[in-house]
């Protein structure tokens, strides 16, 4: 005996049954006639008869012949009866003959109705069985309002008019639920689909066939409600584009005018950020977006002084000086929806093929942010105001900044708006002086010693012709410096003070005016801080927290922006504040470091100036006034005398003046969320100093704790995350005229059998799960739960119905989330996105009508009721303009036929209704389940398992003719679908068997070869119909809805090579390969044919099919290469 156990059950080895496998001839009484004979029949028997019938002549009497002469033969019979309908010419012997066996047919049909007269009495007597009636049928139809009305109620049974049937009778569709009509429509729908670990895509018009408005080829409007991933196959939806996201931070602190500017925006999170994708962060992560004023400023990240560490994020944007200026944003130029006027940074994430945008965007995506902060840094500013006690100075050109003859006490004020302003912690003034005193015998650091050697301190008390006594002879070095009025640069003094509230505070006291540089030069550096106190003999770089600035201009930019507008707001700050701003004031700055006053931009500096301006003021002269009376002395002098000449005093000459400042603010942003916090967080959200912004795929939304509390519904609602959650997969509906409390209904249409059926378990919607919807309330998501959806029949838009929405009086239409005035609802699917139906459309003031029966009849209900036809109510109304009907009908079913009935029945008296047999499983599925094509019943198979006792594996194949396949080369039946059948089979065989449902296996063909074409053949075209024909020979059924589908075949080479080479435009091929499929891919994730001589199915449940069409590699053959043989 042979110890080798595997073997192919050759029982196994079906082709299962179809439907038109159960339609029998003998099951219809008709096919068996007791009297078949027909008119034809009985002429050509009469013909045949008259010819051994004697005829007679009447005056003879004697044989004249037979009667035949009177008949017609045979062959002649169908067209003399055919001539004898058009001409009325028949012969008159032969009219009675014809109307006696015309007459005669009443009595023959009567006797070969017998057995069908027997069949009925059996079946409807004695089993009382009975056709099944007729099933009224529905349709979806659209109510208008009427110019100028509203709210018009449409009662339940509203009759419509669809026309008449072919009897005359009106038909009438009466509506089955009531319908308040009012003004919404449909204005937009957008989507977005997030594939976890691969990117976002967004749909900015979802119902278009690139998702930018596109139409789709030959008009066939069909789109996935939650978007689509980039598909490989090129007859699949063309690429989405990637999805903006990212964060957005607003801050008066922005406002960067020029130079070289460095922003370093560190962002604090509420706990240790995992693993970051790469702990450097490349040029491939953000785009950073700045508000100029003409349009967004493309500025780059320092990668090498950026990171993340921790629980930090720190973000470095350098703004080369040729950049343009960083402005406020000014909608109206640069669009987007950013409700600040404040200047704007936008980290956008780049998402292109090479880029790791999205990898840091899932690093962040939930990281809760506690605080930010923004430092900026400029370097070389010098679009500044300046000003002496004489007037406004040009910086452009070489000026005196102390005036031609500057005296004790002269005043330079420097203008930076810009940098005052701000909460600055340092400012650096740097002036470059012009022709300063230079001279070759002056030892370092006594240029102007030597320049101004002449003026001694003792002559300005006592000068005169006798006491002035100084000589050229006289060496430099032998000179006491106590003596010099200027012994050296560091004699000249001033003290710098800068406004702060229209009070000059004191912060450098007796500097020094000039440095010597080392080509001799000198400049003019000065380096304060915030809070310096002045006691420094020189500017120094001390840095410390700025100090909190309350001042009455910050309160009329909070008033003047508006945010207080918001009837919300404005109605929390009149219960916390009493209206008040001063304690408004008193409160603003709690989370916040670094505050600011009024920007309001000052030309020049008058007594009304707040602050803006630093004040230097010389504490000495330069000696000018002595200077014309030491000359006279010194040239009065006689010549031998050799009297010292002095120098003309020199007057400050600034050939460029530039400024360096570092300011810096900050937020808090994890703040409590109780209502005792509510004045602390009301001030900290009404504060501009900084604010956080979400970028989402089609707008902006600002993120603080006070707008989350006003929300009930959120339930993180002291949390603030830097970018924002994206749904798997979401669709918005935007609608228009929409008032709250009202009523929607909206109309679902899919195309019904387009999901993919392979999804099982989890894959799919279960029990009582359910997609989300929600609307749209100042920018959050409210979810609308059964008190909002008063009815749902699309079964997670598996099927088409209607939804009804009852808009609840928290939605709002003016959003920046989601720009457009429209009222947005919000779908969400936590599926994949093909695991449900494609959409048509989606229509609003919908109301199913059922068919209702007017003495009609039923012909209707095998197609349905075309779109289009019902137009019109029964009973007009003023206050509608009209009614339409946008699809045909639904769940219809027509009479049963008797036909139909002796099958039903003659298989049931069989089956007698219980699963036993192979026939009864698939008799029994069939007959419930007209939409299912084949069967194939398995015994004792479960899995992978031929031998699995107690196991019954039913294979069903769905009808692919008029309906929609997701694959039509793999058609497949849902999962929903197979629950169906399985629970309906398992409900009707033995409890000791347990039978499961699926779908065939498909084993995938491709064929590889070289092909010449005959002389004249365009190749380009007749490529492209090869590999049509190729896949349609493999799988016809894909081409022809009518064509079988077979399980277990095999496909030999040389029978596909035979049909290859019979096609008209085929000369010959050569290199022929049949390619089989096998469970291996390559590193890009496609499946790994290996060539063979023939394809066997791996098992009973495979079908061979063939690759997409375009998937058959077809190389054509150049006229000059040589044929192989």
């Amino acid at each position: 005996m042979s110890k080798d156990c595997n073997h192919n059950n050759i029982l196994l080895k079906r082709n299962g049954t179809s439907q038109g496998q159960r339609r029998i001839d003998a099951l219809s009484p008709d096919t068996v006639k007791l009297h078949d004979l027909s008119i034809e029949d009985w002429m050509a028997f009469a013909h045949a008869f008259a010819e051994n019938v004697n005829y007679f002549d009447t005056e003879t009497h004697i044989t004249d012949g037979n009667w035949q002469r009177f008949f017609v033969e045979k062959e002649a019979i169908q067209n003399l009866l055919l001539e004898a309908e058009t001409n009325k010419d028949l012969n008159p012997h032969l009219t009675l003959f014809v109307c006696f066996l015309r007459l005669m047919e009443l009595s023959q049909n009567r006797l070969n109705n017998l057995s069908k007269r027997h069949l009925d009495f059996y079946y409807k007597e004695v089993l009382k069985l009975s056709n099944k009636q007729a099933v009224p049928d529905k349709v979806h139809l659209l109510f208008e309002l009427a110019k100028n009305a509203s709210d018009v109620r449409v009662e339940a049974g509203t009759a419509t008019d669809a026309g008449k049937d072919a009897n005359g009778n009106k038909r009438i569709y009466k509506t089955q639920n009531e319908l308040i009509v009012n003004s919404a429509k449909v204005s937009a729908l957008k989507n977005v689909l997030h594939k976890q670990g691969t990117g976002v895509k967004y749909s900015e018009i979802a119902n278009s066939f690139d998702g930018l408005g596109g139409d789709f080829p030959d008009d066939n409007v069909t789109w996935w409600p939650f978007g689509h991933p980039n598909f490989k196959d090129s007859d699949g939806f063309p690429n989405l584009p990637n999805a903006k996201l990212g964060f957005a931070i607003a801050s008066p602190i922005l406002l960067l005018k020029e130079g070289l500017r460095t922003i370093t925006f560190s962002i604090t999170f509420g706990s240790n950020l995992p693993s970051a994708p790469s702990k450097k962060i490349s040029d491939n992560v953000f785009e950073v977006l700045l508000s100029g004023e003409a349009e967004w400023i493309s500025a780059p990240i320092d990668t090498v002084n950026s990171s993340v560490e921790k629980n930090t994020l720190k973000l470095v944007v350098e703004i080369p000086e040729a950049t343009d200026p960083i402005v406020p944003y000014d909608k109206t130029v640069l669009l987007e929806n950013f409700t600040s006027a404040n200047p704007i940074a936008r980290f956008l994430f780049k998402t292109g093929d090479d880029e790791f945008g999205y990898d840091f965007y899932e690093f962040l995506s939930g990281a809760i942010v506690t605080e930010i902060k923004i430092d900026v840094d400029v370097k070389n500013m010098q679009d500044i105001v300046l000003e002496n006690d004489l007037g406004r100075l040009d910086a452009s050109k070489p000026f005196f900044p102390f005036g031609p003859q500057p005296v004790r006490d002269s005043k330079f004020y420097i203008g930076c708006q810009e940098a005052l302003n701000k909460p600055w912690t340092e400012v650096k003034i740097d002036m470059q002086w012009k022709d300063t005193p230079l001279y070759e015998s002056a030892s370092e650091n006594d240029h102007f010693r030597e320049h101004y050697l002449a003026y001694r301190k003792g002559h300005l008390k006592n000068l005169s012709k006798n006491t002035y006594t100084l000589s050229t002879d006289d060496s430099p070095d032998t000179i006491d410096d106590s003596d010099l009025i200027v012994p050296d640069s560091d004699a000249f003094k001033i003290n710098l003070e800068v406004l702060a509230q229209k009070n000059w505070d004191q912060k450098i006291t007796a500097g020094t005016l000039f440095n010597q540089n080392e080509n001799g030069s000198y400049s003019s550096n000065f380096t304060i801080s915030s809070t310096q106190d002045g006691s420094s003999g020189k500017g120094s770089k001390t840095v410390s927290k700025p100090k909190k600035t309350k001042g009455s201009g910050f309160m009329e930019r909070i008033a003047g922006f508006g945010k207080l507008r918001n009837s919300t707001v404005h109605n929390d700050f009149l219960k916390v504040f009493n209206n008040s701003f001063f304690d408004f004031r008193d409160a603003i700055s709690e989370g916040v470091s670094g505050l600011f006053d009024n920007p309001i931009q000052q030309e020049s500096f008058s007594s009304n100036a707040k602050k803006g301006f630093i004040r230097i003021a010389l504490l000495q002269s330069f000696l000018h006034d002595f200077f014309p009376r030491i000359y006279a002395i010194a040239l009065s002098k006689k010549e031998e005398e050799k009297a010292l000449i002095p120098n003309e005093p020199y007057t400050p000459l600034a050939e460029s003046i530039s400024i360096d400042y570092k300011a810096s603010v900050s937020k808090t942003f994890n703040l409590s969320a109780t209502s005792d916090s509510l004045k602390q967080n009301l001030g900290n959200y009404l504060d501009e100093s900084l604010e956080l912004f979400h970028e989402h795929p089609f707008g902006q939304s600002e993120q603080h704790i006070y707008l989350k509390t006003k929300h009930e519904f959120l339930g993180t609602k002291t949390q603030c995350t830097l970018v924002p959650k994206c749904d798997k997969g979401a669709l918005f509906i935007g609608l228009e005229n929409v008032k709250q409390l009202q009523q929607i209904a909206l109309l679902i249409q899919v195309l019904e059998g387009s999901e993919n059926p392979e999804y099982e378990g989890e894959q799919t919607y279960q029990g009582n799960e359910k997609q989300g919807w929600y609307i749209l309330s100042q920018d959050e998501w409210k979810p609308l739960n059964n008190d909002f959806i008063v009815s749902n029949n699309t079964d997670n838009f598996l099927k088409s119905g209607i939804v009804k929405v009852s808009i609840p009086k928290e939605a709002t239409s003016n959003n920046n989330r989601i720009p457009g005035d429209l009222f947005w609802i919000k779908v969400t699917n936590t599926k994949a996105f093909d695991a449900v139906c494609q959409l048509v459309n989606i229509h609003t003031q919908a109301e199913v009508a059922e068919f209702y029966n007017n003495d009609n009849e039923f012909s209707h209900l095998e197609n349905g009721l075309p779109e289009k036809t019902i137009s019109k109510l029964v009973e007009r109304k003023a206050t509608l303009k009209g009614v339409t009907q946008p699809y045909s009908s639904f769940d219809g079913v027509p009479k049963e036929t008797d036909t139909q009935f002796y099958r039903r029945v003659s298989e049931r008296l069989r089956h007698k209704q219980r699963a036993i047999t192979i026939w009864d499983y698939e008799q029994l599925i069939l007959q419930q389940f007209p939409k299912i094509y084949k069967v194939n019943c398995l015994k004792h198979t479960f899995g992978d398992s031929e031998l699995a006792p107690g196991f019954v594996t039913v294979i069903a194949i769905p009808n692919i003719i008029n309906q929609n396949i997701f694959d039509v080369y793999k058609p497949r039946i849902s999962k929903a679908k197979r629950n169906e059948i399985q629970s309906f089979i398992n409900g009707l065989n033995t409890l000791h068997v347990d039978a499961f449902v699926e779908n065939p296996m498909y084993q995938e063909v491709k064929i590889a070869l070289k092909v010449k074409f005959y002389e004249g053949k365009d190749e380009s075209f007749y490529k492209k119909q090869l590999q049509k024909d190729i896949s349609k020979f493999l799988a016809p059924w894909a081409y022809e809805e009518t064509a079988e589908i077979n399980f277990g075949l095999t496909l030999h080479e040389s029978v596909v090579i035979y049909y290859i080479e019979q096609l008209d435009y085929v000369d010959y091929i050569k290199d022929f390969e049949l390619l089989e499929e096998t469970n291996k891919t390559d590193n890009q994730g496609e499946v790994i044919f290996n060539p063979v001589r023939a394809v066997v199915p791996a098992n009973q449940k495979v079908i061979l099919t063939s690759v997409k069409y375009e998937k058959h590699v077809v190389e054509t053959i150049s006229t000059n290469e040589c044929v192989t043989t």
